[in-house]
Parts: C-alpha cells; structure tokens; sequence
C-alpha cells in the first residue's frame, strides 16, 4: 500500500518539484534509492537468516520495519528525512522475498518449495479477486457492517486453519482469508463515507487510516518479539478470538441508523 502511496505523499509536500543535484528531485531520489535498498535486502537478509536462524532473523525486521513506519508518519515533512527513512523502510521490506519462501520450504519440506511457494500466493490473490468482485453486490444485500462482520469472521477461520500444516487446509485458508479482509476494507470503508458529511470526507478518512495503520504497526513489533518468546500457535489462536470478538461486536451494530444527507463540499 504505501508503494503505491509514496509518490502522491512526496507530490503533497512538494518533493516531485524540489530540485537536489544531478536532476534528482526528493522524490525521484527517494524512489530509485528505495528500489536499490530493496533489492540488495534480499540477498542480505538470507545470509544472516543462515546466521542467526529464520524466525530471528523476521523478528527482528519486523520490528525495525515498525520503527521505520511509524518515524516516517512523523518525519515526513524533512526533505533527507523522507529520503532516508522510507529507504530504510523498504530496505527492511525486502526480506520477505527471502525468508518467506524458505519458511515455506521449512513448513511443507524442499521438495517442491518454489511450487508451493507460487501456490500459496496465487490462492491468495485468487481470494482477494472474488473478494473485489463479490463485494458490493453483497454489502448492497446485507448492509455494509454485517458484511464486514464476516469478512472478519472469514479471515480469523483462514488464519486458524493456518496451524493445519498441510499445503491442502493451507491453500483454501489463504484463498478464505484473502476473501475476508477485502470485504472487512471495503465494507468498513463504506461504512465511515456513508456516515460523514461530504466536506469532512478527507479528515474522516485520515483519521480512520490512522485508527487502523497504528495498531497494525504496533502489532507488528508486538508480534515479532512475541514469536521469539513463545510458540507462534499461539499468536494465531490470539488472532482467531481477536476478530471473532470484533465480527461479534459489528453484528450488534445497526445499518439502518440514520446517515447525514451528502451535500457538495463546495456550493
């Protein structure tokens, strides 16, 4: 999300327009060095995964990748700043492409890690596509809280089947889970345009994206400390009963309150 979002933050505060050296904008500069950092993370962070162990090694970049996010939100408007932290956060970000696949391997064995490497993403992208395509007609049948409820639910049973260690339970669960939260987003999203004026749209929504991104962000340093303390089973079943107290929690909710009339942001 923020790959595709770092470029009209940088437009917001000017960046595209503000000249460095060697025809280099910020912005441009923060893009290309972005992309180097990236790329050599890779190689990078499966050495030192052979070092210190796999899960270690995700620990801890997932809690620098939370570091970085959350002093980007607060640096964001320092030219160098901007340069620095968002290469160092997508520095962090490219050990995905690393340790993933080999925890892949290390879960389902060597055998035929690079297939069910592919595998497992195609279904998650198969999952979030029906999600897209499903969603609005749904929401229009059931309301939009309801629907986010069990997109919830949908995700916290995807994410428990995930203690399953088989590629058959696996697949269907990230394909389920995919699904979910893209009815929870776009039902959520909905739900707070349709309950705010029109010329409070933009504050309504920064403020929401702040609700959810922060704890995320927290969570994720939570988790990856966590992970190294005690078994990582038990984080999953924690996530399961988190969303099913929140889809439990949303079906008590009403769609039916009254919502404002929209009227222009400008007359």
């Amino acid at each position: 999300m923020l790959t595709a979002q770092l470029k009209p933050i940088g437009v917001t505060y000017g960046y595209d327009q503000r000249a460095l050296f060697g025809g280099f904008t910020v912005l441009t500069l923060a893009l290309s060095l972005n992309q180097v950092l990236n790329g050599s993370a890779r190689p990078f962070f499966g050495w030192v995964s052979d070092k210190i162990g796999r899960y270690d090694t995700m620990a801890i970049v997932f809690v620098f990748e939370a570091i970085t996010i959350t002093l980007l939100t607060l640096v964001v408007g320092r030219p160098y700043w901007f340069i620095a932290v968002s290469a160092l956060m997508f520095f962090a970000w490219g050990d995905i492409y690393s340790l993933f696949p080999a925890a892949i391997a290390d879960i389902f064995g060597s055998k035929h890690a690079t297939t069910n490497y592919g595998i497992q993403y195609t279904a998650k992208g198969i999952g979030s596509i029906l999600g897209g395509i499903t969603a609005a007609r749904l929401m229009r049948k059931i309301g939009e809280l309801r629907l986010a409820a069990i997109g919830l639910t949908l995700f916290g049973v995807g994410d428990a089947l995930w203690l399953i260690p088989r590629l058959g339970v696996v697949l269907p669960a990230m394909a389920l889970a995919g699904v979910g939260i893209v009815w929870a987003i776009v039902a959520l999203a909905t739900a707070y345009q349709r309950r705010s004026p029109t010329d409070m749209q933009g504050r309504v929504a920064a403020a929401s994206n702040t609700l959810f991104s922060v704890p995320q962000t927290i969570s994720i340093a939570v988790g990856a400390a966590l992970v190294t303390l005690i078994d990582y089973r038990i984080e999953i079943v924690a996530m399961a009963c988190v969303f099913a107290v929140a889809s439990a929690y949303l079906l008590t909710r009403r769609d039916d309150e009254p919502v404002e009339a929209a009227r222009p942001a400008l007359a």
